[in-house]
């Protein structure tokens, strides 16, 4: 899943609601399916994999989702943001792991989409090490 949700922050143009929502799903599974929940009619049934993505309860958790990829103060809780570039219009992003130094760069045509890609990739990287994923 890390994989398919950097793939389309660094196609993504701009950032949006259904993004903000992937990102909080990949991050937070359980808080965003209680925003799900909350917003869906019926009795919710167990967590799925894969995150939901219509009916009532994806617009509730769209619109309840942290705004991680139009918003610079909406980092994810493992950031580590060290550098921030930009050229020609690709911003790049560098992400640290302050316990093993191990550093992930990421691309995104604005800098929160770039700040996040950096983040996601780290923690893929980390979950992958952990044999998480």
């Amino acid at each position: 899943m890390a994989d398919t949700l950097i793939a389309q922050l660094e196609a993504a143009t701009k950032g949006s609601p259904q993004l903000n929502a992937k990102v909080w799903w990949g991050a937070d599974p359980s808080k965003a399916w209680i925003s799900y929940c909350n917003a869906a009619t019926g009795k919710p049934g167990p967590r799925p994999d894969k995150m939901l993505s219509s009916g009532l309860g994806a617009f509730g958790m769209c619109s309840q989702a942290p705004a991680f990829t139009t918003s610079l103060d909406a980092k994810l809780p493992w950031e580590n943001i060290v550098d921030v570039t930009v050229h020609d219009g690709i911003w790049k992003a560098h992400h640290v792991d302050p316990k093993t130094g191990r550093s992930e760069t990421g691309i995104g045509h604005t800098e929160p989409l770039a700040r996040r890609c950096a983040a996601l990739k780290a923690r893929a990287k980390v979950m992958e090490a952990e044999g998480k994923q």
